[in-house]
């Protein structure tokens, strides 16, 4: 684990929110890592001194007869629930308080509506997609073959997927290849390369369209992370880094401009 990764995962481990392996491998960078160490004993600290003090803040004797006098009334009491300068009470119109309850039962049945709603189909995707690219920086797992040489990365799939992934190093463009592994997406088997841009690592995954239609580059946001998704030439491709928005858009538009006029396109078999 990078001290990047532990980073975005410390505030996690400090709530208990992490898992057992997660936790376990934060550890272990933990005790080779002084600077995340030191950044988590801060964070120790300051919960500490927060829960030690006392937010509540006593006013001057003299306010009350201040804010009473500012009002023009007799006497003011401090006390949030009660105040001598009450306004007189008003009727409320039966007819008011009709209306007022329909409309908060009508903003209550939205308000579960909207809460209850099931996230769609490409947000659970995004969400593995991202756990995909997270697990694979966090178990140093980045590639079952490490190569830059598409020669070699390509043929490793062979015999492996049900299909041929485009490949292809694009170091020439500020995009190098690094190599590739297999993945479980959409529950199917996907091809998995790893680019990376300077020291930012891409996970680019591709596996075979259900269709022919074209769709274009559509660009998400998952925890911290961008992400691009599109589909042409039979192939659905999915695109995940840290790195910002614009440069992955321009990593997505290469590749799909590379996968369409590839010989032959990649294909299932």
């Amino acid at each position: 684990m990078d001290c990047r990764t532990a980073e975005s995962l410390l505030h996690a481990y400090f709530d208990d929110e992490l898992d057992l392996s997660a936790s376990i491998e934060i550890e272990r960078h933990l005790e080779s890592c002084p600077a995340c160490a030191a950044r988590l004993a801060r964070e120790r600290s300051l919960r500490a001194r927060i829960s030690a003090s006392s937010l509540r803040f006593a006013g001057p004797s003299d306010l009350p007869g201040k804010i009473a006098a500012t009002l023009g009334v007799r006497s003011v009491d401090l006390n949030p629930h009660y105040t001598s300068a009450r306004p007189a009470r008003r009727s409320v119109p039966r007819q008011a308080l009709w209306v007022a309850s329909c409309a908060g039962a009508l903003f209550a049945l939205v308000s579960v509506a909207l809460i209850s709603r099931p996230p769609s189909a490409e947000s659970l995707l995004a969400q593995q997609i991202r756990d995909g690219h997270v697990r694979s920086l966090m178990a140093e797992h980045l590639a079952d073959v490490a190569s830059s040489d598409r020669h070699r990365v390509k043929p490793w799939f062979a015999g492996k997927l049900d299909f041929s992934p485009w490949v292809e190093d694009l170091s020439q463009e500020g995009f190098s290849l690094v190599g590739g592994r297999l993945d479980y997406l959409d529950n199917r088997q996907a091809a998995a390369l790893v680019f990376k841009r300077r020291e930012h690592v891409i996970n680019l995954f591709l596996w075979p369209s259900d269709n022919d239609r074209s769709e274009p580059l559509r660009p998400l946001r998952e925890n911290g992370y961008q992400i691009v998704h599109w589909r042409d030439s039979g192939m659905t491709c999915w695109a995940v880094s840290d790195i910002n928005a614009e440069e992955l858009r321009e990593f997505a538009e290469l590749v799909r401009s590379r996968i369409a006029s590839s010989t032959p396109p990649a294909q299932p078999k």
